[in-house]
C-alpha cells in the first residue's frame, strides 16, 4: 500500500483573495494507475469557442459558475480508489485543536524527523490524487443527466437540454461550468438548481458557489468578452501578465548571476 504525502499551499488569486489548498502527492500513483483511467476531464478549447459562436449568434444569456469544494463533495465509493495519506506538522496540530477526541490517539511520530504525523484513509476525493478529477467529473455529469441533460457524443464534458423549445448548454471544466440559454429566466432557474445540488456551505459561511452573469467571463483560462454586439473577443492576457510580473520581481535578484555561453 502506498502512503501519499500531503502538502498545503497558499496562493493569492487574481482578485487578491488568499486560497488555501491541501493536496496529496499523487505522483507516487503513476506506476499503479493507468493514464487511460485518469485522463483529465476537461472540455476542449474547440468546444468552448464553438459554444461562444453559438451564444453570439443566438444572443443568449451566458453564465459561468465555480462549483465550490468539488473534490471534497465527491464521495469515493470504491474502496480500492480510497488513498491513504500522511498528514504532518501544522495539519496535525490543526486537527488536534479541532477534534482532539478523534485524532489524539492516532497521532504518531516520524522516527527519522521526530515530528507528529497522522495516517488517514480519504473517503472523499482529494486534490492531487490521480482518480479525483475523473470521479469529480463523473459525479457532476451524472447529476446533470438525472436532470434530463444529454451528454454530447463528441465531447463528454458538454451536456445539452431543450428548455422552452431552445437548447441549453453546459460545459464542464473540472469544477468550472459555462451555462448558456437564450432565455435569462431559464438560466436563472438552472443556476438555482445547481446551487441546491452542488453548493456546500461550511460552518464559517464559506463554500458559496461563485457565479458570474453578464458580458465578460473567465472560463478555462480564457477571458470571454461579449460586450460588442455580434462578436466575442477571446484573450488570455492574465496568463501572460502573471509570468511577466513574476519575472520583473525576480529580475533585481538575478543581476550578477552567471549566464550560459550558449545563446
Amino acid at each position: 500500500m502506498t502512503i501519499l504525502e500531503s502538502h498545503v499551499f497558499l496562493k493569492e488569486k487574481r482578485d487578491k483573495t488568499i486560497k488555501g489548498r491541501t493536496v496529496a502527492r499523487g505522483n507516487k500513483q503513476c506506476n499503479c494507475v493507468s493514464k487511460k483511467d485518469v485522463s483529465l476531464p476537461t472540455v476542449s478549447t474547440e468546444s468552448v469557442l464553438l459554444s461562444c459562436i453559438i451564444d453570439v449568434h443566438e444572443g443568449g444569456d451566458v453564465a459561468v459558475m465555480d462549483i465550490p469544494n468539488a473534490f471534497i463533495q465527491t464521495r469515493v465509493e470504491c474502496k480500492q480508489d480510497m488513498v491513504v495519506m500522511k498528514l504532518c506538522r501544522v495539519s496535525v496540530d490543526t486537527l488536534l485543536e479541532i477534534a482532539p477526541e478523534t485524532c489524539k490517539e492516532h497521532v504518531t511520530k516520524d522516527k527519522k524527523k521526530n515530528t507528529k504525523q497522522l495516517i488517514v484513509q480519504c473517503q472523499n476525493a482529494i486534490c492531487g490524487v490521480m482518480m479525483s478529477s475523473p470521479l469529480c467529473c463523473k459525479k457532476f455529469m451524472g447529476s446533470i443527466m438525472e436532470h434530463r441533460f444529454e451528454v454530447n457524443p463528441c465531447d463528454p464534458c458538454i451536456a445539452n437540454k431543450t428548455v422552452d423549445g431552445k437548447q441549453m448548454t453546459i460545459l464542464c471544466h473540472v469544477d468550472d461550468c459555462k451555462l448558456s440559454h437564450i432565455d435569462l429566466k431559464a438560466s436563472d432557474k438552472m443556476i438555482e438548481w445547481l446551487q441546491d445540488n452542488h453548493e456546500s456551505i461550511f460552518e464559517d459561511g464559506t463554500g458559496e458557489m461563485k457565479m458570474n452573469q453578464g458580458k465578460v467571463h473567465k472560463f478555462s483560462g480564457m477571458t470571454l468578452d461579449f460586450m460588442s454586439p455580434g462578436e466575442v473577443v477571446v484573450t488570455m492576457l492574465d496568463h501572460i501578465k502573471e509570468p511577466l510580473s513574476a519575472f520583473q520581481k525576480a529580475a533585481p535578484k538575478m543581476q550578477g548571476a552567471k549566464t550560459s555561453a550558449m545563446p
